[in-house]
């Protein structure tokens, strides 16, 4: 193309304006602003992500490179969002090692079996405390006190054999309020069942709604029954079931047993006391005898 040619079109053409067509420059802005707003959506990821794990961090001792107890947050900082506090399981609640009452004593915790002449616990008693021979009896007769633990709870026993049978002594020891030494002193041999009360006994059960005879427990063998017994208005009315047995347990041990439960009342309403055998108490008529005239005199068995 010459000069002339060059020259004419320039003149045909005219200057460039000065704002030309804004569509392209408006896509152009457009797509710069779309790149934004997906960077924009990136970076705020990566930045929840980092909250996060800074949170983490915080809650499980600080810097990864130092631990240290969290500390906590007493207000939300502007902009922060309060968590929902997530349902937390209620501590196991302990019993108290002090002041709780201890169960009524089995009766079996502590026995004396005269043909080996040795005390017996049962399975599951510890002995936390032994005094031999407490009341320095005369030959061929013997006494022990002890300590004993079971399922959760301290008995204070008293065992005394010889001349010519067993006796036993019990009580829960937070019932007691005094040492072991000193619940012993108060336990004279001599008037063993007159001064101690008897205690609840699985002995023994109803056979029957509506009857007064009595049936033993698994291990436990009757020598001895009465039904319908009649020891004082303060221990069961005349409408009342009564009944009372002598039995032997495994180990050899004898006891009484009186048995009450209240006219038309279930199983879960009847009562049952027993007492260890003595030599003041030789038969289920001595000891029935015994238990009108704790009844009378108002102290009753338990």
């Amino acid at each position: 193309m010459d000069t002339d040619l060059a020259a004419r079109l320039d003149a045909s053409l005219g200057p460039v304006p000065e704002d030309p067509d804004p569509l392209p420059g408006l896509v152009r802005e457009g797509r710069r602003a779309v790149r934004r707003r997906r960077a924009g959506v990136v970076g705020g990821a990566v930045a929840a992500v980092v909250v996060v794990v800074g949170g983490a961090s915080l809650a499980s001792g600080g810097t990864p490179d130092r631990a240290g107890p969290a500390p906590f947050a007493t207000e939300p900082t502007a902009g922060d969002t309060v968590p929902t506090a997530l349902p937390t399981a209620a501590p196991p609640t302990v019993p108290a090692p002090d002041g709780r009452a201890d169960l009524p004593p089995r009766f079996d915790l502590a026995t004396y079996d005269e043909q080996a002449r040795q005390v017996v616990l049962h399975p599951g008693t510890t002995a936390l405390q032994r005094v031999d021979d407490p009341y320095d009896l005369p030959r061929g007769q013997g006494s022990v006190g002890l300590e004993l633990a079971f399922r959760g709870s301290h008995y204070y026993w008293m065992l005394t054999w010889g001349g010519g049978g067993t006796s036993m002594a019990a009580a829960p020891a937070s019932s007691t309020g005094q040492p072991l030494a000193q619940w012993l002193e108060e336990q004279d041999p001599g008037v063993v069942t007159q001064d101690v009360p008897g205690t609840p006994s699985d002995l023994v059960g109803f056979a029957s709604p509506d009857g007064e005879l009595l049936v033993p427990r698994a291990g436990v063998v009757v020598l001895d029954h009465r039904e319908g017994v009649d020891v004082g208005p303060d221990f069961a009315s005349a409408a009342d079931d009564t009944a009372a047995a002598q039995v032997r347990v495994r180990s050899g041990a004898v006891f009484y047993v009186l048995a009450r439960r209240p006219a038309g009342a279930p199983e879960r309403d009847a009562q049952y006391i027993e007492v260890a055998a003595t030599p003041d108490l030789p038969d289920l008529d001595a000891f029935l005898a015994f238990a009108r005239e704790q009844y009378a005199g108002g102290s009753g068995l338990l």
